[in-house]
């Protein structure tokens, strides 16, 4: 065969089958195998099975040996190269030209082998080195992005290749955060964040659970953008991604047997560029500020999810918010920062219901003064329910969270 069908005829000679001329039956004693030909002549690539070496020749057939040199280990590992910088190609990383010179190299190196194509006259032959160091790929690894589904609660798994900055670029009490870019994405979609735990003994299930929250978080916001408020908001969007070629991490049970290691993983989100302000936080700290959209958006995912949680510790560029937490009347799931009914008592005894609360139909609590300015909806939804007094209750607001009765059924 030639050189530019190589690629395509490899896959099966590696594992000849009888049609190819093998003979089931052993041959006499001090009888040598006859070559196998193609058009072109004997094939380079003849598989190379031996009792020897632990493989096992197919279906009794006499061992083969390799005329040209190469382990079985060195043309697996070249064809994993070969099917790589196709990959690569596809993915636009490289022209036509390129992937074919390259491609062409890596088949002679695998049958030990020169391109025969005659050249044009008056066209020199081009030297190809044996090394075509590309800077496009310098530092990149392989990635597996797993995304998680609100809607449908599911997960899906897709590859990547990226290329993380070594030095982080912020650093928090428990976490460190490092440039990131996706190459499967382009312009400014390609600019993530990467978050790694500063301990690498940090349960694993925590970074799902942190990408659960705030995908959920942004289907609640979804909601919210459907009752027309002044100002839309969203929650960037998060998944977990495993370093396929980092050294994996020692996989920590008790018991005798050890299990396996594991890859190590680290959660990820794009990168969105601001000024960056936190508006409320898990135990009922507010900004100074207090703007009204972001204290109406906790508001409505308490009642809006027939009050079984509330989204808090809003914070994030603008109206995009990042790093939620969620607080459930169950106190179950959500992580550590889930703090039941003490952490909802904690936002109400700090809010004060704003002019979107009331648009958006939300009971009124501890309204603000008609004098406070902030973003107001042009038309009100209720404008009755707007610092009435008979809504300005007088009571704790624990007693108010307390007491299902003194909401109103949604």
């Amino acid at each position: 065969f030639t050189n530019a069908n190589a690629l395509e005829s490899h896959h099966n000679l590696i594992s000849p089958t009888p049609n190819r001329g093998q003979v089931n039956s052993p041959l006499p004693p001090g009888t040598s195998p006859a070559p196998i030909h193609t058009p072109s002549g004997p094939s380079p690539l003849l598989p190379r099975h031996s009792q020897a070496n632990g493989n096992i020749t197919p279906d009794g057939a006499t061992p083969y040996t390799n005329g040209n040199g190469n382990t079985e280990k060195d043309e697996v590992k070249m064809l994993e190269e070969v099917r790589a910088l196709k990959q690569l190609f596809e993915m636009g990383m490289m022209d036509k030209g390129e992937y074919e010179a390259r491609r062409i190299q890596l088949v002679n190196q695998l049958t030990r082998t020169s391109h025969n194509t005659p050249a044009p006259t008056n066209t020199p032959t081009p030297s190809i080195p044996s090394q075509l160091p590309d800077p496009r790929l310098t530092g990149t690894e392989r990635a597996i992005r797993h995304r998680y589904d609100a809607k449908k609660g599911k997960w899906c798994h897709t590859a990547t290749i990226v290329i993380i900055e070594p030095t982080p670029f912020a650093e928090g009490a428990m976490r460190k955060a490092f440039r990131m870019r996706d190459l499967s994405q382009e312009g400014p979609a390609s600019q993530m964040v990467c978050k790694q735990f500063k301990d690498p003994s940090e349960d694993r299930t925590t970074y799902f659970r942190e990408v659960e929250m705030q995908m959920q978080a942004k289907e609640i916001a979804e909601r919210f953008n459907q009752k027309n408020p002044p100002k839309k908001v969203d929650f960037v969007t998060c998944f977990v991604m495993e370093l396929v070629d980092r050294p994996p991490i020692p996989n920590s049970t008790s018991g005798a047997n050890s299990s396996p290691p594991l890859r190590q993983i680290c959660s990820v989100e794009y990168f969105i560029d601001g000024k960056y302000e936190k508006h409320n936080n898990n135990f009922g700290y507010k900004n100074e500020h207090d703007r009204n959209t972001p204290q109406a958006f906790s508001h409505f995912s308490y009642e809006n999810s027939k009050f079984q949680l509330i989204v808090v510790d809003i914070q994030g560029v603008g109206d995009m918010y990042t790093d939620p937490q969620i607080h459930s009347a169950d106190g179950l799931g959500y992580g550590k920062g889930n703090l039941g009914v003490e952490g909802i008592n904690k936002f109400f005894s700090t809010h004060n219901c704003n002019p979107i609360c009331s648009h958006l139909g939300l009971t009124a609590i501890n309204p603000k003064p008609p004098s406070d300015c902030g973003t107001r909806p042009q038309l009100m939804a209720h404008p009755n329910n707007v610092y009435d007094s008979k809504f300005n209750f007088q009571t704790d607001p624990f007693d108010i969270l307390t007491n299902s009765q003194q909401w109103p059924k949604s």
